[in-house]
């Protein structure tokens, strides 16, 4: 199995569906339920069944499952070709992008798969600081681009701006009858990629319901 496999089997309980390696093809075979729904290769592309294709493809868990593999096959191939860091106590991670004085870099686990981070690194590139740690890809990214000065801070949003656009987003989904089905699905996917984004939204989803707790009537 490559990495790209197991990659992608890490994740497919999170989008709902399960998968086995096929040790006579070499691909990796996704349930949705008890039903296939796609395989994917050895280099991490996806291949459909042809009778089924055109009406998954219009599926919203097509779109989940395209997006997770192209993201896979973007550090994934980044990883494979980047060269070690050379900072004292690091070596285990690789260099994935750099811009001024600040890295982007990823270390594999066969057990736990991937973590990301951004460091600060010295002009000699003898040592780093500030770490800012995920599993999450699209996180570190993120980071690497604010923390870099590649785009204004003031663009981007701030965890606590992240979670009160979430319950927003929530509330509306949850309680405004009116939306039309664009409008609905175009909420769905900003809820998903605030909850990819921001790893504290996913972990924990924030609402406008009251924390349990006891309450003081007065």
């Amino acid at each position: 199995m490559t990495i790209y496999q197991e990659e992608l089997l890490r994740r497919l309980p999170q989008l709902d569906c399960t998968g086995y390696y096929g040790y006579r093809d070499g691909l990796l075979h996704i349930f949705h339920g008890d039903a296939p729904f796609c395989r994917q290769t050895p280099e991490g592309f996806l291949r459909f069944y042809e009778d089924q294709f055109e009406a998954l493809s219009q599926t919203e868990l097509y779109d989940k499952i395209h997006q997770e593999v192209s993201a896979i096959r973007e550090y994934v191939s980044l990883y494979e070709a980047a060269p070690q860091m050379e900072a004292e106590g690091v070596h285990d991670y690789r260099k994935l992008a750099e811009y001024g004085n600040i890295v982007l870099a990823g270390t594999y686990s066969e057990n736990h798969g991937f973590m990301f981070t951004t460091w600060d690194q010295d002009k000699e590139r003898g040592y780093v600081s500030g770490g800012d740690y995920s599993p999450n890809y699209a996180y570190a990214k993120e980071s690497f681009v604010r923390r870099s000065g590649l785009l204004q801070e003031q663009r981007l949003f701030q965890p606590e701006e992240a979670e009160n656009l979430y319950r927003c987003v929530e509330y509306a989904r949850n309680h405004c009858e009116t939306l039309t089905f664009e409008q609905s699905k175009a909420l769905d996917e900003l809820a998903e990629k605030l909850s990819f984004g921001y790893p504290e939204i996913e972990e924990n989803p924030p609402t406008f319901e009251p924390e349990e707790g006891p309450q003081l009537n007065l």
